[in-house]
């Protein structure tokens, strides 16, 4: 999962922020699943996530759009 705990450290320490993460499910970037994906989507960091569908629908209309070229 993107927004999970373990993501959210190692973005943290490859972007050398000192930033306090919290604590899972109480406080900080850690809180919850906003908290994280709110982290992980931070422009300023080295390491940048982008989010895609989780189904491959999307690579459906890709396809057509090319087609229609």
């Amino acid at each position: 999962m993107h927004g999970s705990e373990s993501c959210v450290r190692y973005v943290a320490a490859a972007s050398v922020r000192d930033d306090e993460l919290g604590e899972k499910g109480v406080r900080g970037a850690l809180k919850n699943r906003f908290t994280r994906t709110k982290f992980l989507s931070d422009p300023t960091h080295r390491i940048r996530f982008v989010y895609l569908p989780r189904r491959r629908s999307w690579l459906n209309q890709i396809g057509i759009w090319f087609g229609l070229q």
